[in-house]
């Protein structure tokens, strides 16, 4: 079986400390869709990202980039199999 891309959705929010960030898809996720989300945060406050969905899908982080001392981003991808 070969992989086929099915749909995007983009939320360039810019969001205050603290504060959570909910998205949808606009089609059905259907089970053996894998999900791949990227997370941007800029801040020196040691931001901690967690991803939940309204499937229970479990994420799992598979790299990310922090900036130089002084930079601040960090950019974190994620992705779970959907169940």
């Amino acid at each position: 079986m070969s992989a086929a891309f099915i749909q995007s959705k983009r939320n360039g929010t810019v969001l205050s400390p603290a504060a959570s960030l909910a998205t949808a898809f606009t089609s059905n996720v259907t089970a053996g869709n894998t999900i791949i989300v990227l997370i941007g945060t800029f801040g020196n406050d040691g931001t901690t990202v967690a991803i939940t969905d309204s499937l229970g899908n479990t994420y799992t982080q598979a790299g990310g980039y922090s900036g130089s001392p002084g930079n601040f981003i960090t950019l974190s991808i994620w992705y779970c199999l959907s169940s």
